[in-house]
Order: structure tokens, then C-alpha cells, then sequence
């Protein structure tokens, strides 16, 4: 039997089909996180601008609000084409259903952000609707053939 088998996988081994357009889900979970921190920074800064009372400098923030219009709409685009291979979910909206038991969750990030940080981190993820594992790339065949040594020295 193999490690996948006996629970001693790491998380650093690639799996799961490759994606066709691995650079679309790099740049819409890029987009995401960055859309979120800075949702958070402007919420944050308004609401302390509003309590403190000092509104004048609302207009040097006006700016940073702006800019913010096509960041989203940046996102909107490149996450619209984001989809599973499998059930052809988008991966990065999330939708009001059940998400699938093997989905990545972190506490108050939220399962679309965990998802994108486990892609960026590790190269993989899995689809929060069908729990596919989903790859950047293809493997080399030097990676290949060294993966089957490895294999067949553990089963000695």
C-alpha cells in the first residue's frame, strides 16, 4: 500500500487533474485576496474616519475607493472563466449551496479565500462544490520516475 493510502500524504505533493489555464486561477486568487484586504483596509478606515468625526480627510481616502472599482471588476472577469474540469463550479464565487466535506477552510477567512491561499501556497486545491483536486502543471517525467523510485524503496 502506498502513503495516500495509509494517511501519511503530505500536503506538499501535487495532485488531482491539471487545469488548462493555470495562470487564470494564480490571477483570480491574487485578485481575490487582494479584493478582500482591501474591502477590509476601506471599511476599517471609513468607519474610524466616521467615528473620530474627522471627515475632511475623506477626500485624500476618495482615491483609494476609486481604485477599488477595477480591482473588482478586474476580478469579476478573470473569476467568471475560473471553473472546475469537473462539475464546471466557479471556483472563487461562492454560491449558497452545500460545499463539498473536503474543502479548504481556514476560521474567518472564508472558503473562497482558503481555497486561493491553498493554491497559492501549494500549488494545488481542491473544488469547494465536487472536492476534486485540482493541479497548476503538468509533472515532469523526471518527476515522475522519481516519484515511482520513492515509491518502490517504501515498499521495502
Amino acid at each position: 500500500q502506498g502513503k495516500f493510502f495509509q494517511g501519511n500524504l503530505s500536503r506538499l505533493v501535487e495532485r488531482g487533474v491539471v487545469h488548462p489555464l493555470p495562470v487564470r486561477l494564480v490571477l483570480a486568487s491574487i485578485l481575490l485576496l487582494l479584493n478582500k484586504f482591501f474591502l477590509a483596509a476601506l471599511i476599517i478606515t471609513f468607519t474610524v474616519l466616521i467615528f473620530t468625526g474627522n471627515l475632511s480627510l475623506v477626500p485624500e481616502i476618495l482615491p483609494f475607493a476609486i481604485a477599488f472599482v477595477p480591482l473588482v471588476l478586474g476580478f469579476l472577469i478573470v473569476a467568471s472563466k475560473a471553473r472546475c474540469r469537473v462539475c464546471s463550479c466557479p471556483l472563487f464565487h461562492v454560491r449558497l449551496c452545500r460545499k463539498h466535506r473536503a474543502a479548504h477552510y481556514v476560521p474567518l477567512v472564508g472558503i473562497a479565500c482558503s481555497t486561493a491561499l491553498h493554491l497559492l501556497f501549494f500549488k494545488w486545491m481542491r473544488c469547494m462544490y465536487c472536492g476534486t483536486a485540482v493541479r497548476l502543471r503538468h509533472r515532469k517525467p523526471s518527476e515522475i520516475a522519481s516519484q515511482q523510485v520513492a515509491k518502490s524503496e517504501d515498499e521495502y
